[in-house]
């Protein structure tokens, strides 16, 4: 039997829990309470320069998220979507919930005239090695350096 294709939809608040779930299942980031993630969902539904979709099982249960931010740059003729998070739960990987989340953002920068989607992907990480990205049609740019200024938390 064929798997039904994920449930994309924006995120509210009562996706909370669900997403602080997927992000303290990743261990790394100390900001992964549930208060934090409200704040930060609802600036983010605040205006139209940023979405956040999630992707749910049959059940409705969410399963992975997507975080893109509209970026418009005096220099380039269309603004730019940055994904800054894709995340699936590790038991529902590989089903298809990341596929459907970049498609769906996908759709949603060509509505916007962007002319591209951008995001970082550790080198570490066992997306990159699989060339999860690259199978998606996502071009790595070696001429590019991913720099960061440290402001005081990480």
């Amino acid at each position: 039997m064929k798997e039904q294709p994920p449930d994309i939809r924006p995120a509210t608040d009562e996706d909370v829990p669900d997403i602080a779930a997927i992000v303290r299942e990743l261990g790394w980031f100390k900001s992964a309470n549930e208060d934090h993630i409200r704040r930060h969902l609802q600036m983010c539904n605040a205006d139209e320069s940023h979405t956040i979709l999630v992707a749910a099982n049959p059940h409705s249960k969410v399963c992975g998220y997507i975080a893109v931010h509209w970026l418009p740059y005096l220099i380039l003729p269309g603004s730019e979507g940055f994904v800054s998070e894709m995340f699936v739960l590790q038991k529902e990987r590989r089903k298809g919930y990341g596929r459907s989340l970049i498609e769906a953002v996908k759709n949603i920068a060509i509505e916007k005239g962007c002319i591209r989607l951008a995001l970082l992907n550790s080198r570490n990480r066992p997306s990159y090695e699989r060339e999860y990205y690259r199978r998606l049609g996502w071009i790595e740019r070696p001429e590019m350096a991913d720099f960061v200024y440290p402001l005081g938390y990480e």
